[in-house]
């Protein structure tokens, strides 16, 4: 049953042109006329690309709820989810974003013996239901040997809805290997799959970098002792040079990734930051370490917060960013207080 969106306006055309083109496209591809070869998306529509003969479907806007079918196929990058609407139901677009950022970081797509899984491990048990609770699928578990919690799908009618979402959408090299995988094993059972290798390219309008730094973001905040020298006049009079110690406050954002190309990429994204190796063999870090540069992450977050401790880390290292801004760590304590703060960013 196609259920319109209540924005929907035009339900009952659009209803009326998607029985007829069901007819039409169903009994002609029973019979072999058409062959299902590409597909592409039109901004608020669903175009499907056949062989042969093409035709058009449009299946209403982006916002329409569940339509089932056995043919799924989507072969350039897309920044709404008409294709997993039709093969599930209406999601907010952002959450969606946000949930493949976040899987692109934590999220694992495995394969074994011909069969597909899909898993996150949380230490954060509340993120998890939030995912099953929003999907409406999977379950959520605590693995007492890694002593985390886990969000496990099994199904293949749940693994073919993700692969859906997630084709095309994808950003690192490793993610769209696992994809590959998964639409190879899809496709041997009989689906209509048609891999997108292409990487997705996240912007700063949308919430897919949140769910990244949800997953794989560090907020941290130093503060060192630096040597100085500073005028003095003693008692007679005399200016010299005496040393002293001075307390520095670093703020900081960082990502880590053995993918180095997501970090340039971030790095480009952003306008500022800097990407060095790690002490762990194949990782890398993007740093971005000061307070002026940070201030276009801390604009990005706002309008897209991270989930979880993740956005109760940021909320408190933007208060201390806030605080050396507004020249508060001069005051008297105000070093002690930032040190306290700063205890607390990732408990």
């Amino acid at each position: 049953m196609v259920q319109s969106h209540p924005k929907d306006g035009k339900y009952i055309g659009i209803k009326f042109l998607y029985y007829c083109y069901n007819i039409f496209y169903f009994i002609a591809l029973s019979t072999g006329l058409l062959n299902v070869t590409q597909g592409f998306k039109h901004p608020g529509r669903l175009i499907c690309g056949v062989s042969r003969t093409t035709a058009g479907c449009e299946a209403g806007p982006a916002k329409r709820a569940s339509l089932r079918t056995k043919y799924f196929f989507s072969t350039q990058p897309q920044t709404q989810f008409n294709d997993f609407y039709s093969a599930h139901k209406y999601i907010d677009p952002d959450w969606l974003t946000w949930f493949i950022g976040f899987t692109e970081g934590d999220g694992g797509l495995h394969t074994y013996n011909k069969n597909c899984f899909f898993g996150i491990t949380q230490k954060e048990e509340d993120i998890l239901l939030e995912i099953q609770s929003t999907l409406g699928f999977g379950r959520v578990y605590f693995d007492s040997s890694s002593n985390a919690y886990r969000y496990r799908v099994t199904s293949k009618e749940d693994i073919l809805k993700l692969a859906i979402l997630f084709n095309g959408k994808f950003a690192t090299k490793n993610k769209i290997n696992q994809l590959k995988s998964w639409i190879d094993v899809l496709n041997a059972d009989s689906v209509k799959l048609i891999f997108n290798p292409n990487p997705f390219r996240p912007t700063l309008n949308d919430s897919w970098l949140s769910g990244f730094i949800t997953a794989e973001g560090c907020f941290m905040v130093g503060v060192v002792n630096q040597k100085t020298k500073k005028n003095i006049i003693d008692s007679e009079g005399n200016i010299g040079l005496k040393e002293v110690i001075q307390q520095l406050v670093r703020v900081r954002f960082t990502i880590e990734q053995k993918d180095e190309s997501i970090l340039l990429y971030i790095k480009n994204l952003f306008g500022v930051g800097s990407i060095q190796k790690t002490p762990d063999i194949g990782m890398f870090r993007l740093t971005i370490g000061s307070i002026k540069s940070n201030a276009v992450v801390v604009d990005y977050l706002l309008a897209y917060p991270p989930k979880g401790k993740k956005l109760s880390a940021f909320i408190k290292w933007k208060s201390i960013r806030d605080m050396l801004l507004e020249k508060k760590h001069l005051n008297e304590g105000g070093i002690e207080l930032i040190k306290e703060l700063a205890k607390s960013i990732n408990n």
